[in-house]
């Protein structure tokens, strides 16, 4: 399981490194968080660790601006995970039933992948 361990606030860089590496960070835990959902029922303490954990990191990410479509990324994909942490809707695109909300995240989400993936 990742360390969870407090996360000290970071400073703006003035580039998306910072942004990026808690990105990176946080699609570990989601990836642990996930893992741990689809185990049989354990004790809640570490999915709650987990969950401070990624609430602490999302804090983190809504603090620094995105300098770039890479670092807007990473901001969507937060706010994507911090919407809906049901198994059911977070790994994939929402159906046409989800709410307006959701299929906005989503589409800015797609958008935001593809105009990063051109620089």
């Amino acid at each position: 399981m990742p360390d969870t361990a407090p996360i000290l606030p970071v400073p703006d860089d003035g580039d998306d490194r910072a942004l990026r590496r808690l990105g990176a960070e946080h699609g570990i835990l989601l990836d642990a968080y996930r893992a741990l959902c689809r185990t049989p029922p354990i004790a809640d303490e570490p999915l709650d660790r987990l969950t401070q954990a990624l609430t602490e990191l999302e804090e983190c990410v809504a603090g620094l601006p995105a300098h770039s479509a890479a670092g807007l990324l990473v901001r969507l994909r937060v706010l994507w995970a911090a919407l809906d942490h049901t198994d059911a809707s977070l790994f994939r695109p929402p159906g046409s039933e989800a709410g307006i909300v959701h299929r906005l995240v989503r589409r800015a989400l797609d958008d935001a992948r593809r105009l990063a993936e051109r620089w």
